[in-house]
């Protein structure tokens, strides 16, 4: 993932990190989610066959999906990413014995319990890119990953 760096004004900053506190989100991942949507608003005011060709490129932005149980606590995540990819302000809303479940298209779907995940990837928890940036993804898919692959 890139880093982008922008200018914003003051009223605007306050607003992002009272957003991001309210949300219990880090402020990067917070900002990833609102330019995501802000690009799916400004595609779809193109043309039909530029907007299509974005998001057919777009792939990591597809499929979405969050279940959760009647105290609001999420049971289910579900997102389809280029990469094996974890997102750390989905996967901290997981309440235990949530499930996660990653589509990798032409690597298959991976499922996690959220204890599956904090006990075989106590590597990815403890990353830089997962405490900053709230997301850490594999070039490759780790040999340690094949036992929760679904569906190839």
């Amino acid at each position: 993932m890139e880093h982008l760096s922008l200018r914003i004004s003051p009223a605007l900053s306050n607003r992002l990190d009272l957003l991001s506190k309210y949300r219990g989100m880090p402020l990067p991942a917070l900002a990833e989610e609102l330019l995501a949507k802000a690009c799916q608003v400004a595609v779809a005011e193109l043309p039909p066959e530029i907007s299509q060709a974005i998001e057919t490129l777009a792939s990591e932005t597809a499929s979405q999906r969050t279940a959760r149980s009647a105290n609001g606590a999420d049971t289910l995540v579900e997102y389809t990413a280029a990469r094996l990819r974890f997102l750390k302000s989905r996967i901290e809303k997981l309440q235990p014995g949530g499930k996660l479940r990653i589509r990798v298209p032409g690597q298959g779907i991976f499922e996690f319990t959220r204890e599956d995940f904090e006990t075989d990837f106590r590597n990815v928890i403890e990353s830089r890119s997962y405490q900053e940036s709230g997301y850490y993804h594999y070039a490759t898919v780790p040999a340690k990953a094949l036992k929760y692959r679904l569906s190839a």
